[in-house]
């Protein structure tokens, strides 16, 4: 085979692998990370805790750590032009006040269509096991951390970019929310209706991450969405239940509104509450440039 003709297959003319190559391998390197971290550093930290006489979850260290490296691998040998700014991870992306706007963003988002809810009387708290509230609160944390973190760099980080490179920010926000929606398929208690609201979820944390032009606006955001759910409603998370000292929060309206088992996330009200925090940051110029710029090539906001 000419190998200029296979050349050619791989890179494009500014020296750079073509798109598909690029998100390969950065798959590649996010399963190898996975598996060494699986087989030789989680052994340790387990070993560790085992002797504190206490458990950790791994599997959202496991992967944050998996999604880091490749982060840095893919990089490094890849596409060593891509820069730390571009993929929402520099240092003016992770400015207090993007941030801060971020988690404004997600706790807003899901307590103020929970207080509506609580007001109309389809959720409600009742009391739950007594006991302290911090142990509980920092193991919740622990999880939802890494959760929201690994989940923003695989869905808003290198193959986001590389996305919207391509094919324009707007497919990328296409995309990568159909993929976040069919990853919570399995979780427990999954309908289609809080499928298609896990696929608007994406849709907002995209567009967080691409109008401020911080990945860390949007883990801020999917952070204090889930701890608003996990650590102040008591509510489940995506389906998967926490700890509930004190008190708890049961729904007695209609599943379709308050979410049912899979937590008020999976509810119509939820869903209003993150359509209008978009509509919030899709009237700033960031915002609008998104509907003015030609489909097609183009760059995330950094």
């Amino acid at each position: 085979m000419d190998a200029a003709l296979v050349e050619r297959a791989l890179v494009d003319d500014r020296g750079r692998m073509h798109w598909p190559w690029r998100l390969a391998a950065f798959g590649f390197f996010s399963m190898a990370a996975y598996l060494v971290a699986l087989m030789v550093v989680y052994p340790v930290i387990a070993g560790v805790f085992t002797l504190a006489g206490t458990r950790v979850v791994a599997w959202p260290w496991i992967s944050l750590f998996a999604l880091a490296v490749a982060h840095l691998l893919v990089r490094r040998s890849v596409d060593p032009s891509m820069t730390w700014a571009q993929l929402g991870l520099g240092r003016d992306a992770f400015a207090p006040a993007r941030v801060a706007r971020g988690f404004a963003l997600g706790a807003a988002a899901i307590l103020a269509p929970c207080a509506l809810l609580l007001a109309l009387g389809w959720l409600a708290f009742v009391p739950a096991q007594s006991g302290a509230w911090l142990l509980p609160s920092i193991t919740a944390a622990c999880v939802l951390v890494p959760a929201a973190l690994y989940e923003e760099l695989f869905f808003r980080g290198y193959g986001f970019v590389v996305l919207g490179e391509r094919f324009g920010a707007r497919t990328a926000l296409v995309v990568t929310s159909l993929l976040f929606a069919f990853i919570h398929v399995l979780n427990p208690g999954a309908t289609v209706q809080s499928i298609a609201l896990v696929a608007i979820a994406g849709l907002w944390l995209g567009v967080v991450r691409v109008v401020t032009g911080s990945l860390w606006a949007a883990f801020a955001a999917h952070f204090a969405w889930n701890a608003s759910m996990a650590l102040v409603l008591h509510a489940s998370v995506s389906g998967f239940a926490f700890a509930t000292p004190a008190y708890r929060m049961i729904d007695t309206g209609p599943a379709w509104a308050t979410g049912g088992s899979w937590g008020p996330e999976g509810g119509v009200f939820a869903a209003l509450g993150m359509m209008a925090a978009m509509a919030a940051l899709l009237a700033r110029p960031h915002g609008r440039a998104l509907f003015t710029q030609p489909h097609g090539r183009g760059e995330i906001r950094t």
